[in-house]
């Protein structure tokens, strides 16, 4: 699960804790109108001479000083925001706006040593969703039912959606045509039950799973303002898309591992029935080779080893997947395991589920901060590790179920 706050990477996380959330847009318009432009700057100013701060921007050839007076009004107060609550070794993505109708500007702060890095896109404002409907949605990934309870899926969440999906790969995206997807308002209880209490109303989807199905749920909360960004400030990305990605990570790393304990458990009744069926039809041999016109004892004893054969087929199967069921989730496991993965943001250090969804999110939704935060995942992402272990379950699931037909 995934709350709607995640603007923070933190490359050097230890205790899992939750950071301030960004500097939002009416907490700087406050600012703004009770201090004024040039107090916000002063203040800014006092706090860099007293931790002894630089201020620089990205450079051709590393971090360049910058002057406080170049720098925007909305990256003055994100720079604030970081200092203020000693954000250090950690990113700041936010999306600043000086008024409601202005345009928003992209600002990413890290503070590293004793620089303070700042750096500032361009004017953004969000795209046109078009025309997107869950049956285009369908016929462009394949992926399961788009189901409606409460909420819809409007033009503006299947285009967030259609980002999300469209970064996935071949292995990853065949995971989700075995999922559904379903807008709803708010989660249920017990799905908020399981946060802690200063996160109780936030969550904003979750992968969730009952009965055998595996289900995205997303909330009305994953499609909020846009206070904060994913990606690089020149290319920036709505929150949203980390939040889906999020999710979409645990059903890579969990699903296909519910669907072979379900083909286990399929196959597994079928073997024991047939079985039985087969041993009746053993004892009863000579009888039936009396009944049936034409047929020989021979004939009879060919039909009775194709079967056997069948059976032990299963039963071999039944073996490499009681084999498979004993490793757990293969996919978090084996990443958990990589020398000198860490954790990108403080939820990442919760669980290796959640290392390995939030790691999965931010390589697809922002490479170059996980590549600060961790190389290692970057590397064995790109090595294509995890797809690979995908392809050995799709595999293994796909010649189950052809048993089963």
């Amino acid at each position: 699960m995934l709350l709607p706050m995640l603007a923070i990477l933190c490359a050097l996380a230890a205790e899992p804790e939750a950071p301030p959330a960004p500097y939002e847009t009416r907490e700087l318009q406050l600012q703004l109108k009770v201090r004024g432009e040039q107090d916000m700057r002063d203040w800014l100013a006092e706090k860099l001479r007293a931790r002894r701060l630089k201020l620089v921007k990205p450079g051709p050839e590393g971090p360049e000083r910058i002057k406080l007076r170049d720098l925007p009004l909305e990256a003055v107060a994100a720079g604030l925001h970081a200092v203020f609550f000693e954000l250090r070794d950690v990113e700041n993505d936010a999306m600043m706006q000086l008024s409601d109708d202005g345009p928003m500007l992209p600002v990413s702060v890290i503070w590293r040593g004793r620089e303070l890095l700042v750096t500032v896109g361009e004017p953004w404002q969000a795209p046109d969703p078009g025309d997107l409907t869950p049956d285009v949605m369908r016929e462009r990934y394949g992926v399961g039912e788009l189901r409606e309870a409460g909420s819809t899926w409007n033009p503006r969440s299947l285009q967030l959606l259609d980002l999300a999906l469209s970064r996935l790969r071949d292995e990853e995206l065949a995971v989700m045509r075995i999922l559904a997807f379903d807008r709803k308002p708010a989660a249920k209880p017990e799905y908020e039950e399981r946060l802690g209490t200063a996160q109780q109303g936030r969550l904003a989807a979750i992968y969730a799973q009952e009965e055998g199905e595996g289900r995205i749920e997303v909330y009305d909360g994953a499609f909020g303002a846009y206070t904060h960004f994913v990606g690089e400030p020149e290319d920036p990305q709505p929150m949203s898309l980390m939040i889906l990605l999020h999710e979409l990570g645990h059903a890579v790393s969990e699903q296909l591992e519910i669907e072979l304990f379900q083909a286990m458990r399929d196959l597994a009744e079928v073997h024991n029935d047939r079985g039985e069926k087969l041993e009746k039809r053993v004892v009863d041999r000579d009888g039936r080779a009396r009944r049936l016109d034409g047929k020989t004892l021979a004939e009879i004893d060919a039909e009775l080893d194709r079967e056997s054969e069948v059976i032990a087929g299963m039963r071999a199967m039944l073996d490499r997947l009681s084999e498979r069921r004993e490793r757990g989730s293969a996919v978090a496991s084996a990443f958990a395991a990589v020398d000198g993965v860490r954790p990108p943001t403080w939820y990442a250090a919760t669980s290796e589920a959640e290392l390995f969804a939030e790691s999965f999110a931010l390589y697809h939704a922002d490479r170059a901060a996980l590549e600060r935060a961790s190389p290692a995942a970057v590397a064995w992402f790109d090595a294509g590790e995890h797809r690979a272990l995908l392809r050995e379950d799709l595999t293994l699931l796909a010649e189950a179920r052809a048993l089963l037909d």
